[in-house]
């Protein structure tokens, strides 16, 4: 590790400060500080919404002290450029280091081109950003996806275990009801799930997806799914984050998130998708994903998928997926 520079990790909330922690501990060569920045009031007695950190837009003129004669800000919001510019600080090189490695439209914004230089996972980014959004090749870096070798630095998770021996499945959706399976179809998976003698279910959706749902007036109802033997429900912990639910599932189900690029590094497995919008996908390079195994356009097809998402066919196409 590198030990030149001082890294600053500005956070704000307890629950993130106690994650960096925990990730520091494998990289204890380098000069970390972590200032925790005093939460909002909204967020310290009105927080509604159940958040563990506020947006990081409403935390910028409180990081302004600490930014302004940084060497280098590293951002993973499409915005944060052009909004850090705003307030007068002009001094610090603004780099992008994208949060996931997804095929959607939406991490391929013409915000980006605010930036210094952008941290990319692979050529595919790379293209897409240069056809997309004109970005030129000479302010990008291929890096990887850093996330993948964090975890090689820290003890693994432990992997989530049942009373039955059963094939597990992790169901993942997203919380963009524009690409989710949860607002259509949720329940009814998981109702399939509750029925079934034939697998193990972890439901684990994209954190934000339970504070989305606040939003609309209510909660996820999780009731008789979390009372099932075979059913572990968790709506946004750190184990959302870790790769815990990766690590201890055999199956995948989901719909666009990136996690199915951690699922497919961590070691090629089934996967299975939920066209819930009756997309027309497969020339529409924001689902490439749905490549890695069988798409489900009806919830009854569910059992045939799981079935046909064993083929070595899918998990060829994975394969090729790693280097790019």
């Amino acid at each position: 590790m590198q030990d030149e520079f001082e890294v600053l990790a500005l956070v704000s909330g307890k629950a993130p400060y106690k994650l960096i922690e925990r990730i520091t501990e494998g990289f204890d060569k380098t000069p970390l500080c972590i200032p925790r920045l005093p939460l909002p009031l909204r967020y310290r007695f009105m927080n509604f919404y159940g958040r563990t950190h506020p947006p990081p837009y409403t935390m910028f003129k409180r990081c302004v002290p600490w930014i302004s004669n940084a060497k280098c800000i590293v951002s993973v919001s499409h915005n944060d450029a052009r909004k850090i510019r705003r307030l007068g600080v002009h001094k610090p090189k603004l780099v992008f280091q994208d949060h996931g490695v997804g095929d959607r439209a939406y991490g391929f914004d013409p915000e980006l081109r605010n930036f210094d230089h952008v941290l990319l996972p692979g050529r595919n980014h790379r293209k897409r950003l240069e056809e997309d959004c004109g970005l030129h090749s000479n302010m990008t870096t291929i890096v990887g996806f850093p996330k993948l070798d964090l975890y090689r630095h820290i003890p693994p998770p432990e992997v989530i275990s049942f009373p039955e021996q059963r094939p597990v499945v992790l169901y993942a959706p997203h919380f963009d009801p524009e690409f989710s399976s949860w607002h259509r179809w949720g329940h009814t998976v998981l109702d399939f799930f509750l029925e079934s003698n034939a697998y193990n279910l972890i439901f684990a959706p994209h954190l934000v997806l339970n504070q989305r749902c606040r939003k609309r007036g209510h909660d996820i109802d999780l009731g008789k799914y979390s009372r099932a033997p075979h059913i572990f429900c968790d709506l946004g912990s750190d184990k959302s984050v870790d790769m815990t639910y990766i690590r201890s599932a055999d199956v995948y189900l989901g719909d666009v998130s990136s996690q199915i690029y951690e699922w497919i590094a961590h070691k090629p497995r089934p996967a299975v998708f939920l066209n819930t919008h009756r997309v027309s996908w497969k020339a529409d390079s924001s689902y490439r994903c749905w490549r890695y195994g069988p798409v489900v356009n009806a919830t009854s097809e569910l059992a045939a998928a799981f079935e046909r998402s064993r083929d070595l066919q899918w998990l060829n196409v994975q394969r090729e997926a790693l280097p790019s």
